[in-house]
């Protein structure tokens, strides 16, 4: 897929640039909708007691807790355990000795339930209890076996082959010494935001990834990017491609066991989109739903076919683009719609009917549009943003709140969120969250963790289900 030296490659933020940026983003991700009832239930009483909150998932978006970070800097679950604080909402200790519902969660602690056979192909079902305490184990069964074909320590490097299609995956992470333990698949996509683990401890996952040839964006990376099949990466403390982790000595990843299957019938998430939305191949840039995956829990599968330079014309006519999405779509899947970036030039009501056809052949698929308006360019005059997306033939985020009203399907106006947080980061804050720090409108991965926290907020705060209902 990509070489080891290609993947520690790093972007180029300063380390005090990304030490304040990553504190900055995590509190960013729980801005509005983070009150912690989401977090999925834990068998280890120990959650909120030392590793920061309900296995390091607390809150909607799932980026506090067990994450280093975060629990260092008092962002998401207490570094002492049990208090909370003033970013992640519930108490860190609400999951763990009985807890909240555990939903469609797909993690626990190893010593929980039986996982389910080895073998074979899954689809999607309910897990996860009601009632509290320990969820069932969800997606295929760890092994030995399937661990011995990473190579690598730091990172951890798995090529597992396979054809293009849905996988499911199950980590179990930690082991004889203490970790810090990331995972991501295919390009940059973040799966699972930082893990840490105490010596002896382990912990069990499950995701599932969508795997493409290309890997990244349809047509802009042409054709072979990538390695085929299924990869994954395991980062330790200092972090993956396109990111400069925690200070002090590297910790490094752990995995004990991994399994793999595919997957029949996930709950699909597509993305159409350009390219503030797509999976970067350069590690100095980063779409925000190349960073989605994390915030949902299996057996959410997010497919993203966005890519560089598309308007809605002409990602709508290509088939490698939305007629591959529409081609894979199943009843009950969802499909994130953002454009508005390169439709300046769209015909006078181009814009609304493009957007209107692909919401039109999604629900006639019985799939869940949800239209996105675009993140706000860091364009500022003076101390405030200049006005966004105001075209010859109309207004972007109008036109999309419009459609959604026309075809009553759910819209996020991430053009007003993100113009909000640039006008209270002013004209010198900006930087730190943007590619090479000097791109105003594509993001480093930073400033997309940030923008995929906004969108899983949204999502959890508007109460767009059953959607809302697997995020982490």
């Amino acid at each position: 897929m990509r070489s080891i030296s290609f993947d520690r490659a790093r972007g180029a933020l300063t380390s005090a640039a990304c030490a304040s940026a990553r504190s900055v983003v995590f509190l960013a991700l729980f801005v509005n909708a983070c009150s912690g009832s989401d977090a999925p239930a834990s068998s280890d009483s120990s959650a909120g007691s030392g590793t920061g909150g309900a296995l390091g998932q607390s809150g909607s978006v799932g980026h506090a807790g067990t994450n280093a970070i975060a629990g260092s800097t008092n962002n998401g679950g207490s570094a002492a355990g049990g208090s909370p604080n003033d970013a992640a909402g519930a108490p860190a200790t609400s999951a763990g000795s009985g807890g909240n519902s555990a939903g469609s969660a797909g993690e626990s602690e190893i010593g929980g339930a039986a996982g389910m056979p080895s073998g074979g192909t899954s689809s999607a079902g309910s897990s996860g209890s009601a009632n509290g305490g320990s969820p069932p184990d969800v997606g295929p069964t760890p092994d030995a076996a399937t661990r011995a074909k990473c190579t690598g320590t730091s990172p951890i490097v798995c090529h597992l082959g396979g054809n293009p299609g849905q996988y499911a995956v199950t980590a179990v992470v930690g082991g004889s010494a203490a970790a810090n333990t990331e995972i991501q698949a295919e390009m940059h996509r973040l799966m699972m935001t930082p893990i840490v683990t105490t010596a002896g401890a382990t912990k069990r996952y499950s995701f599932v990834v969508d795997v493409r040839t290309p890997e990244g964006q349809p047509v802009e990376d042409g054709p072979t990017e990538g390695t085929p099949g299924l990869d994954l990466y395991f980062y330790g403390s200092k972090g993956g491609p396109g990111e400069t982790g925690s200070s002090g000595a590297t910790v490094a990843p752990l995995l004990s066991e991994l399994g793999v299957e595919s997957m029949t019938k996930p709950v699909g998430l597509w993305v159409a989109g350009d390219s503030t939305v797509c999976d970067q191949t350069d590690t100095d840039y980063s779409g925000w739903a190349q960073m989605l995956p994390a915030s949902f829990n299996y057996p959410v599968s997010v497919g993203n076919l966005a890519d560089s330079g598309e308007s809605a014309v002409s990602f709508l006519h290509n088939t490698n683009m939305w007629g591959f999405i529409d081609s894979h779509l199943q009843s009950g899947d969802f499909v994130l719609i953002q454009f508005g970036h390169n439709d300046s030039n769209d015909a006078s009501g181009a814009f609304h009917d493009d957007i209107t056809s692909m919401v039109t052949q999604a629900k006639a698929k019985g799939a869940h549009p949800v239209l996105v308006s675009p993140p706000a360019r860091a364009t500022f005059s003076g101390q405030t943003l200049t006005t966004q997306f105001s075209y010859g033939w109309g207004v972007v985020p109008t036109v999309m709140k419009q459609i959604s009203t026309e075809q009553s399907v759910p819209y996020i106006d991430l053009t007003s969120i993100t113009t909000d947080w640039y006008n209270k980061m002013g004209p010198n804050g900006w930087q730190a969250y943007h590619a090479l720090g000097t791109d105003k409108t594509h993001t480093n991965r930073a400033g997309a963790l940030t923008i995929a926290g906004f969108v899983a907020a949204a999502i959890k705060s508007q109460n767009i289900s059953p959607l809302d209902g697997y995020l982490r």
